[in-house]
């Protein structure tokens, strides 16, 4: 009984394996942003849009 439970503990380690590295982002970062006002101009524009489309679904009767 006393090597069970180690043996339990080792496979159950071995059984995780090592995690996937997360994928970069499709979002351009802040260094790129600031290096590029016209895109900055843009994503802000779109935020806005969405935003506004998101509020006019909240607020629509049923």
């Amino acid at each position: 009984m006393k090597k069970i439970i180690p043996l339990l503990c080792v496979l159950a380690l071995t059984a995780c394996g090592q995690s996937e590295a997360p994928t970069p982002s499709a979002l351009p970062s802040v260094d790129e942003l600031a290096a590029d006002p016209a895109r900055l101009k843009e994503l802000r524009e779109q935020c806005k849009l969405e935003s506004n489309d998101d509020e006019s679904k909240r607020h629509k009767p049923c």
